[in-house]
């Protein structure tokens, strides 16, 4: 069993399950660069535009389709 912090996350190297958004602030425009994938593939935090409310538009594995901030 394991304990997660308030972001959802927990040690033997730290890593998060959920809540990434502890990561950045909730504020103006597109949600900044927040990892890198194993795989090389920039992640970003939830939002597209965080002042109108807009998600980004996923593929059908969930990623972001088009450009990114």
């Amino acid at each position: 069993m394991s304990l997660l912090d308030e972001c959802g996350g927990h040690t033997q190297q730290y890593h998060f399950h959920e809540r990434l958004s502890c990561l950045y602030e909730e504020v103006g425009g597109h949600s900044p660069r927040i990892g890198t994938m194993s795989d090389g593939t920039p992640l970003y935090g939830k939002w597209e535009n965080f002042a109108t409310g807009e998600l980004p538009l996923l593929d059908a594995c969930g990623g972001p389709f088009g450009v990114t901030g």
